[in-house]
């Protein structure tokens, strides 16, 4: 981020980190692992481009494993947290990528069903 100045950041992190399996160990340590990552990225943003709005994306529903939801589901919960509204603000659009159970509706994710297709980027 050396050498630019953005009006706005778009921070979209942690579906790697959870993976298509449910934690092998405490969950709430993955929940709390992966809101530490993304709260140091969010330090370096703001340090990096501190006039910058940063919006904050919920981690998108997974299909590969519908056992990871839950977790997602606590991880968003802790991520909106961080956001104070003004120059971090959050943005959970999974209910209108999905399902009440979390299942993504078609169209919605490229075939590897974690990247936004056009549908889902319109969204």
């Amino acid at each position: 981020m050396d050498g630019v100045n953005p009006k706005v950041i778009v921070l979209l992190a942690g579906t790697n980190n959870v993976g298509n399996r449910p934690p092998a160990g405490s969950e709430a340590a993955e929940v709390d692992d992966v809101k530490r990552g993304i709260q140091a990225i969010l330090r370096v943003m703001q340090e990096k481009a501190p006039r910058a709005t940063i919006i904050l994306t919920a981690i998108f529903p997974r299909n590969d494993n519908m056992a990871v939801m839950p977790t997602i589901d606590r991880i968003n919960s802790r991520l909106a947290r961080l956001a104070d509204g003004i120059h971090i603000r959050f943005l959970n659009v999974n209910g209108r990528l999905a399902d009440g159970q979390g299942r993504l509706l078609d169209g919605m994710m490229n075939p590897d069903k974690l990247h936004p297709a056009l549908r889902g980027y319109q969204v």
